[in-house]
């Protein structure tokens, strides 16, 4: 079983660090986030990745409301440079019941290099997680 740290918790996402699998993990709670706000939270995402220097991020967008388009462009232009730069390789997104928040998780990913990030999608943690370490596998061989 794997063991969570918990690294940021907010009434709108906690983020964990997976010791086991050597990622971060966070969980969206149902509660909107916009803004500054959401910023912070995407800078904990971040802050996580270096502390923890991990490349892989899974997000649990199951309960996560729609991303604005003005957020969506500063996760797009500020955000997701200063994440590969932190060394994000690898994500994982778990996607939302709410379609309009499906559709704008995969706008912001669209834009994202996929020779820098590369981007799955599921419909269930434990999908992720087998996805997880079949590339946590495919590292280990890769660095030999």
């Amino acid at each position: 079983m794997a063991k969570l740290e918990a690294l940021f918790v907010s009434p709108e996402c906690d983020i964990y660090y997976n010791t086991e699998l050597h990622i971060v993990q966070s969980r969206w709670k149902g509660v909107y986030a916009e803004g500054q706000r959401l910023q912070e939270i995407f800078d904990q995402l971040i802050l996580a990745l270096q502390v923890k220097k991990c490349s892989m991020i899974i997000a649990d967008a199951r309960e996560m409301f729609v991303i604005s388009p003005k957020d969506r462009q500063w996760t797009i232009d500020e955000w997701y440079p200063r994440a590969v730069k932190a060394g994000f390789k690898y994500q994982g997104l778990i996607l939302s019941k709410d379609t309009f928040n499906e559709l704008s998780v995969k706008q912001i990913s669209a834009h994202y290099d996929e020779n820098k990030v590369t981007t799955m999608y599921f419909t269930s943690p434990s999908v992720a997680l087998d996805w997880v370490r079949s590339v946590s596998s495919e590292e280990r061989i890769l660095r030999k």
